[in-house]
């Protein structure tokens, strides 16, 4: 009977450490993702920069660099959104950074999370289908976001320039179907944890949930937004 009792403890701290392993794998198995150094090149070879002209309370003037193309922007504050209004003298009307809330990120188990803070990225059609731009833009509203709100935002938008830059043509691939594009990404201290220690991020586009690690990870569908 001892044996036996043995046996089934066995069988099932066996069964314990396999349901765990598979949970885990959600955040681990993106660091098998390591780029190849002609993939490292290719993405990290892009030059980026911006220069603030003037920073207000409610408006900000740029010029921002994107692969040696030069983008003039102006954008200002309504309420709690900043919207870009203007690019290189063309009015703008749509894209716009603003802070929100949203349901459960798809953390592990036992990281319990509901609706946390979010910053959520819009690109109206026009500006999501040019890389370029949408890079510029993404890079300016980050900043801005960053530099109001600094701890967990600033590193988290901070983290969001960067990485978009690196595989924003994958992530848009997840559009609306108007062209538009947009991206959520929680600011709790669970995703600045992993982003911190790990080099790691949440994020979620239009449809799906994804694990940021060298290059994006499709983690699941959602049916959170339209």
């Amino acid at each position: 009977m001892k044996e036996k009792s043995l046996s089934r403890a066995n069988i099932t701290k066996a069964f314990v450490v396999i349901m765990v392993s598979l949970l885990l794998s959600m955040t681990c198995i993106p660091a098998f993702a390591q780029p190849t150094s002609a993939q490292r090149k290719k993405r990290y070879n892009k030059n980026f920069s911006i220069e603030w002209i003037a920073k207000r309370g409610d408006y900000v003037e740029a010029v921002v660099n994107v692969n040696e193309k030069t983008f003039h922007m102006i954008a200002k504050r309504y309420g709690d959104t900043w919207k870009v209004t203007n690019i290189n003298g063309v009015e703008q009307h749509s894209s716009y950074c603003t802070i929100t809330t949203i349901p459960r990120p798809p953390y592990p188990w036992w990281i319990w999370m509901g609706n946390v803070p979010a910053i959520r990225l819009y690109l109206d059609a026009s500006t999501a289908m040019n890389t370029d731009t949408a890079l510029a833009v993404i890079g300016l509203l980050a900043g801005i976001i960053g530099g109001i709100y600094g701890g967990p935002y600033g590193l988290i938008a901070a983290a969001v320039a960067g990485l978009m830059y690196i595989s924003y043509d994958t992530l848009y691939k997840d559009h609306h179907p108007d062209g538009s594009w947009s991206l959520w990404v929680p600011v709790d201290w669970y995703n600045a944890f992993v982003y911190s220690y790990f080099h790691g991020l949440y994020m979620a586009t239009c449809r799906y949930w994804w694990y940021f690690f060298a290059v994006p990870w499709n983690i699941g569908s959602h049916e959170y937004w339209s």
